[in-house]
């Protein structure tokens, strides 16, 4: 079914398979109503997403001297980090480190929180480099 904004300052218009979403002709909210969600995660989930959200702003801040690269696959709720000198070749890379973390397990908070100061070690340890200082 397409599904069409018809916002005079955006027109975009998009694609959303098997959904039931239909706009009104000439205006712009849908013909269904909203559903509230509720919040059902628990304390240490959001701990684990913190954690998460934490090592990826770890990785973007960083991103001059060392290359930290990320992937989620939700199906097995795996965080898989990789970890390159920023200069690497990626024909032939060389990569200084590789985790993955399964956030649904009992230890995957703890287990976040050693690789977070691994990777602020390795982030340390980079910029030393590209300072000269080692």
């Amino acid at each position: 079914m397409r599904v069409e904004n018809n916002n005079l300052t955006t027109n975009h218009s998009a694609m959303l398979p098997g959904m039931g979403l239909v706009f009104a002709k000439g205006g712009t909210k849908p013909n269904v109503k909203a559903v509230p969600t509720v919040n059902t995660h628990s304390e240490s989930e959001e701990a684990v997403y913190s954690m998460v959200n934490s090592i990826m702003t770890l990785a973007m801040l960083n991103a001059e001297v060392l290359h930290i690269q990320t992937s989620y696959s939700p199906h097995v709720k795996k965080l898989n980090v990789r970890v390159q000198p920023a200069d690497s070749d990626y024909k032939n890379p060389n990569v200084v480190f590789i985790e993955e973390i399964y956030l649904d397990k009992p230890t995957s908070l703890e287990q976040l929180k050693v690789l977070e100061d691994l990777l602020i070690e390795l982030v340390a340890d980079a910029k030393d480099l590209a300072m000269g200082a080692v």
